[in-house]
Parts: structure tokens; sequence; C-alpha cells
């Protein structure tokens, strides 16, 4: 399965590629991090009509940059489904007090 890594400081994204493509975050989701989460989705989201899996299982700390970063590139691309899974119960409130909720994986 092909894949590409992005570096932040101390933040990793992992773009697998195959039936089912997911970007997976690794480490802290913060202001630091953020360009490189923005620009791991804008790749995965730029593939095509196919849904997209966020994978947060492995993210330790997530704030309103990062949450900022998800929200725009979902909204980039309309019509191209991204879901976020592995989010932590602290994420999952994150998401529904921004509005965010519907972002989150069934």
């Amino acid at each position: 399965m092909p894949r590409d890594i992005s570096a932040g400081s101390g933040f990793f994204t992992e773009w697998l590629l195959g039936p089912s493509p997911a970007v997976v975050a690794i480490g802290e989701a913060d202001g630091f991090s953020a360009q490189a989460l923005s620009r791991a989705l804008h790749q995965a989201l730029r593939t095509g009509p196919r849904p997209i899996t966020l994978d947060l299982s492995r993210v330790t700390f997530i704030d309103g940059t990062a949450l900022g970063a998800i929200t725009s590139a979902a909204a980039s691309y309309p019509g191209q489904p991204l879901k976020v899974s592995g989010a932590s119960p602290f994420t999952v409130r994150l998401f529904r007090l921004v509005g965010m909720e519907h972002l989150l994986a069934a």
C-alpha cells in the first residue's frame, strides 16, 4: 500500500492509499502542526470522489487551530466525503461544541 509521510513539529501524518484511503495523524495536533495536517488533508481530498478517513486514534492533543484546518479542508472539497475516526472523548466533545459532529464517523 503506497504511503506518503509528512512531518510537523513532533507531529506526523501518514497518507494510506488503498480501497479505504486514510490520513493517519500522530502526535499533537495544534498550532505548530496544523499546516502539516492541512497539507495532508488537501492532498488526500484532491484524489477524487471517494470517502477519505481522518484517523485521530494516535493524536494525543488537539486544539482549535487543528480543528480549523480540518474544517477548512472539508469545506474546500464539497461533495468529497471526509469522516473522522478514532477521536478521543475529549476530541468528540470539541467537534460537537464547534458544530463539526457531522464529520465524526458513526
